[in-house]
């Protein structure tokens, strides 16, 4: 609806925004399992180690958690979207791809809390499949 494949496509100068079938399953199963590693697994659960147990003494461990969870959602949309603006990108494109990548990321860390690591790779290798895999390479063509 925003055109932001097309965007994508002209600042970066690649053939396709997405990885090419048939390598782009294991390639966004990968990038799904390093992703949340990196954004979930080592900040989320050492950082609220430190700051609930060690500097609060055990106390606001939900409280911590959720400010966690919000400032870990923020990596993605910020080290991406934000680079659109850069590229000459409307505000409205940016918040096009900010919001949702912010709220999927959300979603994926309360899976994360809720479920473990395993579930939130699974939410987002499945945004992967849809996204990049289907879309990507046999809806768009972008």
């Amino acid at each position: 609806m925003f055109h932001w494949t097309a965007f994508f496509a002209r600042f970066s100068g690649l053939p396709l925004y997405s990885a090419a079938w048939p390598g782009s399953v294991p390639f966004y199963a990968g990038g799904a399992i390093w992703v949340e590693v990196f954004y979930r697994l080592l900040p989320v659960p050492l950082l609220l180690w430190l700051v609930s147990n060690l500097l609060l003494r055990g106390r606001a461990q939900t409280h911590v958690f959720w400010v966690l969870a919000v400032l870990s959602s923020l990596i993605e949309p910020y080290t991406q979207d934000l680079d659109a603006l850069k590229f000459g990108g409307s505000l409205l494109l940016v918040a096009s791809a900010f919001v949702p990548d912010f709220l999927e990321n959300l979603g994926q860390v309360v899976m994360f809390r809720k479920y473990g690591l395993l579930a939130s790779i699974v939410v987002r290798f499945g945004f992967y499949l849809i996204w990049h895999v289907v879309y990507g390479n046999f809806i768009c063509r972008c």
